[in-house]
This record gives C-alpha cells, structure tokens and sequence, in this order.
C-alpha cells in the first residue's frame, strides 16, 4: 500500500499533465500548489484543490498597485472582466496585485491524461494571454489615464490585431 489518498493522486495527475505538456513545474504538494512558466516564460501559481477537484490558474501582472490607486485600477478590472468570456481579471485589495484568474472545475468528470494536458495548457495561455493583454491598461491608469478609456484601448486593439 502506497498510502496516497486520492488528493494525492489528484495532485499527481495535474502536475504530471504540466510536466507531460512540456512545462517545467515547482510542486508543493504539502500547499498543493505549483509554479509554471506560461508560453511567454511568465510565472503563474496553479493551485489544485483535490477536494472540489479543480485546478485554478493566476498569472499576477509585474507590479503591485499601490494603495492610492487600487479604487481605479478595481475599476478597470470591473471593466475588463466584463469583456472576458473565459478567464477573468482580480485585484486583490489588500496586496494590491492584479492577476488573470482561469478555473478548471473537473467535478466528477475524469479526463483522459491526454484531455487533461490539453485542458492544463489551454488554461495556461488563457491567463498568460490575458495579463499580457491588460498590463498595458493596468500600467496606463497608474500613469494617469482614465480606467474606461484604457479598457477600450485594449479592446481596440484587439480589433486592429
């Protein structure tokens, strides 16, 4: 007997669906977490919650927004969000980090590890894709431009692309 518990083999699963994508992972199983690097080599934190059997991704924009301008940057997150159809924007108020947060929520649902690989790495370029394409917003309201005015700007962007 091994003595893995099925959060154990849950854990193993994901992190072996990284590893068998071609990713270098950092495990912690004791914290059931682990770092990836995204296809641009950005780090995201995945956190695997064995019990509700899902996989959350955050890829965490560069720089923390300081406090006096959390309230504008929150709404340029609130503005964003509403333009994601998949993975969503946060702002964490009390550390002031804005990250791209994606959920895989697999229930009883049990993939086969191909599936798995495949729904790991779409995840991880939806975050990836994500705070690449809102950090400039995110840098522009630090800088002075109103929150609505910089997410329109990356929505036209994406028009021009």
């Amino acid at each position: 007997m091994s003595g893995l518990t099925e959060d154990d083999l849950f854990y193993a699963r994901v992190v072996a669906a990284f590893v068998d994508a071609g990713r270098d992972v950092v495990p912690d199983a004791a914290a059931r977490t682990l770092d990836v690097r995204d296809g641009d080599g950005a780090p995201v934190l995945v956190v695997v919650r064995p019990a509700a059997r899902t996989v959350t991704l955050y890829a965490s924009h560069l720089h923390r927004v300081p406090s006096d301008e959390r309230a504008r940057v929150a709404d340029l997150v609130v503005r964003a969000t509403s333009d994601l159809f998949v993975a969503t924007l946060d702002l964490d108020t009390r550390t002031g980090v804005v990250s791209a947060r994606h959920a895989l929520a697999l229930g009883e649902v049990e993939p086969p590890d191909d599936a798995l690989v495949g729904l790991v790495v779409a995840a991880l370029e939806e975050v990836g894709t994500t705070i690449a394409r809102y950090a400039p917003a995110v840098t522009a309201v630090l800088a002075g431009t109103e929150p609505a005015t910089a997410a329109a700007d990356v929505l036209r962007a994406d028009l021009t692309a």
